[in-house]
């Protein structure tokens, strides 16, 4: 295959890009080629990449030569940590925060450290690359005998340029993201274990910092929810109904032999009150049934620990862009979640300043969504100080308040919360995971402290380890297709269709359903009509021998006759 006949492959094949109104492929061949059992759906998520799209980044640079290291996990962190030693190659993976550190080198991380990093340059050397093979497990290394693009430890910031031996830059559409240019001149994969901190303008990278531990505990919906309930039982307030209500009337019951309930009737007379009956809880005017008292056990006790875990639960979850798209939150246009930005927002004063920054950060649609979303509330708690009801916005998360609470809490939606008194019922309102938090860094830097990780406890929180998975791998569909557990299942059967509820039919009146029940009964039935069928001919015979000897009767008696009358 000729460089010409390359290039055109490559531009027939890389040719799939998202329409932003409608989110779908422009051409169905990579579907075609590369069919699955959803081969209906082109896009999970709003914030996802088309499906087969690391397919076809992965021949993108097989094409070019480049040794290509394919990862399909959720997470390229293992992948970067198995090949830390491997020069020229691309790390690949189907994890899609990667994508959004698009022009940054591929750095390779160790236990969250920055080991080495690699870094594109040009090659003039070509080799014919062998044809490209799909994963057949977890991880697996696509290897190319050509290295027309090496990756090579550096700091150097050299990228591909065209040349002779390489496809020119009009073979490379872009493909992207309907918010975010993915450029495959810039293209490098990163870890997960840092987050980017952007400045004040929103635009720009300021540093990175570490993923806290906490990002993976556990989500557990469960315990968040329950633990939500208890906690929020503790702001109620004690209330009854008055001991003497219903029993401020002189009333006594009037005994039998008046043909009336024996119920306390008022007494006197004057008034249509009078011979009224009282007290009871059916009765005008009477008590209540089971008055309520203030000595209700009105508050909760939740353990420390149940409290710290959905806490826990509650940051990681929002982290994930789904779980917050799924909550409700505007979150399409955000660079990347979680949220940080630096610290000089702490330092706010004007409210003017604060919808400012949100602008810059793309969070402002977030609060746009409260503000219309407020409407009035149904029922009598218009009448309680309650007039109104409307959605939660972004959270958002200090260190120190140098002005920052004065600047937001006149925001719809928006609520603060100090970094050292993290409150479930903000992490998680309603009980539903996935709030949208926008950390500050040092509050985002604070969480280790307080929570720890899986490798040591928190400094903070006395005798406190974060809660860790009970199963290592949750993917249960890969285990259970995994080749080492399907070698030792038995095939599975033919799937026997459950008989849908229908009318019940009487199997004494309906032979079929009767055959079903009892097979043997057709066989009773069967003998039941040979035996009639007998006995009718029978019967027949019977008579045609009876009818034949009435005749000779007959016949003997007319002659006997004839004898005489002669």
């Amino acid at each position: 295959m000729t460089e010409s006949a390359d290039t055109d492959r490559l531009a027939d094949a890389l040719t799939a890009s998202l329409k932003p109104e409608k989110k779908l492929l422009r051409s169905d061949e990579p579907r075609e080629k590369w069919k699955t059992p959803r081969e209906n759906e082109v896009l999970r998520e709003k914030r996802n990449l088309p499906l087969n799209f690391d397919i076809l980044l992965g021949d993108a640079f097989a094409l070019c030569g480049i040794q290509v290291l394919y990862s399909a996990e959720a997470d390229c962190d293992d992948t970067l940590g198995a090949y830390a030693n491997a020069d020229g190659a691309a790390i690949l993976s189907k994890d899609q925060d990667m994508f959004r550190y698009t022009g940054m080198n591929c750095q390779v991380y160790g236990y969250f450290e920055v080991t080495r990093t690699l870094v594109l340059h040009q090659s003039v050397k070509r080799i014919a690359r062998e044809p490209r093979k799909l994963p057949a497990s977890l991880p697996v290394t696509v290897a190319t005998k050509s290295q027309l693009v090496e990756l090579q430890s550096g700091s150097g910031d050299r990228r591909l340029g065209p040349s002779d031996t390489t496809p020119t830059r009009s073979a490379f559409p872009t493909l992207c993201h309907p918010h975010r240019t993915l450029d495959i001149y810039k293209m490098s994969a990163a870890a997960r274990p840092v987050v980017s901190v952007f400045a004040e303008s929103g635009e720009s990278v300021a540093s990175t910092v570490k993923l806290p531990g906490v990002f993976t505990a556990p989500i557990r919906a469960d315990v968040v929810r329950i633990t939500h309930t208890n906690m929020n039982k503790n702001k109620r307030q004690a209330y009854s109904v008055s001991v003497k209500a219903g029993h401020q009337t002189s009333a006594e019951s009037w005994g039998t032999g008046r043909a009336v309930a024996r119920i306390p009737r008022v007494s006197g007379g004057g008034t249509h009150r009078a011979g009224q009956a009282a007290f009871g809880n059916m009765c005008r005017g009477g008590r209540m049934f089971a008055p309520t008292k203030t000595w209700r056990k009105w508050h909760v006790k939740t353990n420390q620990n149940q409290k710290r875990y959905a806490t826990a639960s509650a940051i990681a979850a929002s982290a994930l862009p789904s779980l917050v798209l799924a909550r409700g939150h505007k979150i399409e246009k955000v660079n990347e979640v979680p949220l940080v930005v630096a610290n000089g927002i702490e330092s706010l004063k004007r409210t003017r300043e604060a919808v400012a920054l949100l602008k810059a950060v793309h969070a402002y649609t977030d609060v746009e969504k409260v503000i219309n979303s407020k409407k009035l509330r149904a029922g009598v708690g218009k009448m309680r100080n309650r007039r109104h009801r409307q959605r939660r916005g972004p959270l958002v998360i200090y260190n120190q308040d140098n002005g920052i609470v004065k600047a937001f809490r006149n925001l719809p939606g928006v609520e603060l919360a100090s970094i050292d008194s993290l409150n479930l019922l903000q992490l998680a309102p309603g009980g539903h995971v996935g709030r949208f938090v926008i950390w500050t860094q040092a509050a985002f830097e604070k969480l280790d402290a307080l929570f720890g990780d899986h490798t040591k406890g928190s400094e903070l929180k006395k005798n406190y380890n974060l809660p860790f998975p009970l199963i290592t791998q949750p993917d249960l569909p890969r285990l259970i297709n995994s080749d080492e557990i399907q070698a030792v299942v038995r095939v599975a059967g033919q799937a026997v269709a459950k008989r849908p509820f229908g009318q019940r039919k009487n199997p004494l009146k309906n032979n079929g359903v009767l055959i079903r029940l009892n097979p043997y009964a057709q066989t009773l039935r069967r003998r039941e009509l040979l035996a009639e069928e007998s006995r009718k001919e029978g019967k027949k015979a019977r008579s045609s021998k009876v009818a034949a000897k009435r005749n000779v009767n007959k016949e003997f008696k007319a002659a006997l006759l004839s004898q005489e009358t002669a």
